[in-house]
């Protein structure tokens, strides 16, 4: 490569001047910026295929964000319910095996006429 530079009449000086670029071009250059160009092109032509290809993607996970969106928020809230159930379980348990000594304490020989084991104990 060879910069540009005109002579006196303004013109190049260069043998193969392509107008537009700051640089004379050699014969056998030529073939390489054919080259570049092609690579470039075919970088350009992949870039544009992933392009669509990731439009497309998102599209199809949006479609399908959906339904999946609605299961999981069925078994967020079944999740709730069982905690939920669980700890009042947990609660209500303890109290009614408290509640259910006492009863038992407290009627004395009635305890098991309420349970239907007279006799059995």
């Amino acid at each position: 490569m060879c910069h540009v530079s005109v002579g006196r009449d303004r013109q190049p000086l260069c043998q193969y001047y392509v107008p537009g670029l700051p640089f004379c071009v050699a014969p056998h250059s030529r073939t390489s910026l054919e080259e570049v160009y092609r690579r470039h092109q075919k970088e350009a032509d992949t870039v544009i295929d992933d392009l669509v290809t990731c439009k497309s993607t998102i599209s199809r996970c949006s479609l399908e964000q959906h339904p999946l969106t609605s299961i999981f928020q069925f078994y967020q809230d079944i999740r709730g319910y069982v905690t939920d159930l669980r700890d009042c379980l947990n609660e209500k348990v303890g109290s009614n095996a408290t509640l259910q000594y006492y009863s038992m304490e407290s009627l004395g020989g009635w305890g098991c006429y309420w349970k239907g084991s007279c006799g059995k104990i």
